[in-house]
């Protein structure tokens, strides 16, 4: 039984293969997780798009406003971080 401090010749051959394979498979299983949520992200950040231009949004007091300005950068900003893995494989 090897140490967890052992050097790279006690290890099996493939070792390694083995490591980067299983690293491949969880990598691809949050691509997989991140291509399910995009979409409710992308229709959260279409519905706060279609909100300045109600009626009622001009009656809003300067909190509800702020909060606003923070739920629509908020939910920009989880779009480009949940698409840039996407494009980096």
């Amino acid at each position: 039984m090897a140490s967890p401090t052992s050097n790279r010749t006690d290890r099996e051959p493939g070792g390694d293969q083995a490591d980067s394979n299983g690293v491949n498979e969880q990598f691809e299983l949050l691509l997989d997780g991140l291509r399910t949520s995009l979409p409710g992200v992308q229709v959260l950040f279409a519905f706060l798009l279609t909100a300045p231009l109600q009626r009622r949004f001009v009656d809003l007091d300067e909190i509800q406003r702020a909060a606003f300005a923070v739920s629509f950068y908020a939910s920009g900003c989880a779009s480009i971080l949940l698409i840039a893995p996407s494009v980096h494989q």
